[in-house]
């Protein structure tokens, strides 16, 4: 792992196993941390690459990889071992959702080559209806799903739960998508107008609201917090756009200095939003991570200020955010964690890291396999980050 505290580098080997030692610029940044606050621990693979999408407080990893036999699978891991979750009939599935029952959500095809949303519970795999395309499948604490599926002339976003499906609607086309889904049942996404231009949604006891935009044509929710707020992107113009936190109403972000575009990506109970800035809304590869939080928007340190692909993927209560960038010469991707103004390169070749728990464990893959940076002393960040002060 590496630490930057800051925008300041700082370098360290380690095994894959093996606690990390951060060696900062102040010597008392380094002595205050007794141990690293990560352990990486390679969850395998089911016979080719693997990847990890989500993890669930317990610890309980799910994800997808290829098999031996070349198909591709939904897994999930809880305590050491690795379980191949089958498919509804075909030779494909995915999963990317888990609860804290432990209950999985994904897609797979079916005996007919059918791609389904499925939901699995205790060695059970539920056909919960058709997925449209890649759109993602969504899962809840009370094991409520959500996702889009194809309807007669487009698609809607649906709501299963306990067997009864719900569909949402539209707001006013032919076609919408459900992007999150909170505790309270309430669904997030987005949907063409009457007018045919897409609004964010949210979908709550019924009823499909319209949350408008900053001011241009277009919006799109990303996320949901179980509190309702919601975050996303809206256009302030006809070619630009900001993110968004709506709480009743939509305010606008704004964007880094220097740059004109900004889009949200997550957000947590505290109201914390992170997401990314770029000069340009379709220009992801020099965009740069940023965290909103109290009215202020503030850049996530990097690496180098020139680190491509450098983004924040998922956040915890505590703030604690998760990502990754590239590095040129030779390609490699890195695993990064952002912790109150350090940020950690976690280790492991051509690694990436996509959730976060609220222990401030992270998944995601590295050296090809599903992987696990487990936080192992929550003080010990916590030392090192006052020390640096």
């Amino acid at each position: 792992m590496r630490s930057f505290v800051l925008v300041l580098a700082v370098g360290l080997l380690v095994s894959c196993r093996d606690a990390v030692q951060p060696t900062a610029p102040a010597e008392a940044a380094a002595t205050a941390a007794a141990s690293a606050p990560y352990t990486f621990v390679d969850l395998g693979s089911l016979g080719g690459y693997t990847e990890a999408a989500a993890i669930n407080d317990a610890g309980q990893v799910v994800g997808w990889g290829w098999t031996a036999s070349g198909t591709q699978h939904a897994f999930f891991w809880d305590a050491g071992v690795m379980r191949d979750l089958g498919t509804l009939g075909g030779d494909f599935s995915v999963a990317n959702g888990i609860n804290a029952r432990g209950q999985v959500v994904g897609r797979s095809a079916t005996a007919s080559g059918e791609i389904h949303a499925f939901r699995w519970t205790d060695g059970t795999m539920e056909d919960i209806g058709p997925n449209s395309g890649i759109a993602p499948v969504l899962i809840n604490a009370q094991g409520q799903v959500a996702w889009t599926a194809p309807v007669p002339g487009g698609a809607h976003p649906m709501l299963w739960d306990a067997g009864t499906v719900v569909d949402l609607g539209t707001i006013g086309g032919a076609y919408s998508n459900a992007r999150a889904l909170n505790d309270r049942g309430e669904v997030v996404g987005a949907s063409p107008t009457t007018e045919g231009f897409t609004h964010a949604f949210l979908w709550s006891n019924g009823v499909m609201r319209d949350l408008g935009t900053l001011g241009g044509r277009f919006s799109e929710a990303r996320a949901i917090s179980a509190s309702g707020q919601v975050t996303g992107l809206a256009f302030y113009t006809d070619r630009e756009a900001h993110a968004f936190l709506w709480d009743g109403q939509m305010t606008d972000l704004g964007a880094l200095q220097d740059f004109a575009a900004s889009w949200g990506v997550a957000l947590n109970e505290r109201g914390d939003v992170i997401g990314q800035s770029s000069r340009e809304s379709d220009n992801p590869e020099q965009s740069r991570p940023f965290l909103w939080r109290h009215g202020l928007l503030s850049a996530l340190p990097g690496p180098d200020p020139y680190a491509p692909y450098l983004t924040a993927n998922a956040v915890n209560n505590r703030g604690q955010v998760a990502g990754g960038y590239e590095r040129r010469l030779p390609f490699v991707r890195v695993a990064v964690v952002w912790d109150d103004g350090t940020l950690w390169e976690l280790g492991g070749s051509n690694s990436y890291a996509m959730a976060i728990n609220q222990q401030g464990d992270v998944v995601g893959v590295a050296n090809g396999h599903a992987a696990l940076w487990r936080r192992t002393d929550s003080q010990a960040a916590a030392s090192l980050v006052a020390a640096s002060r």
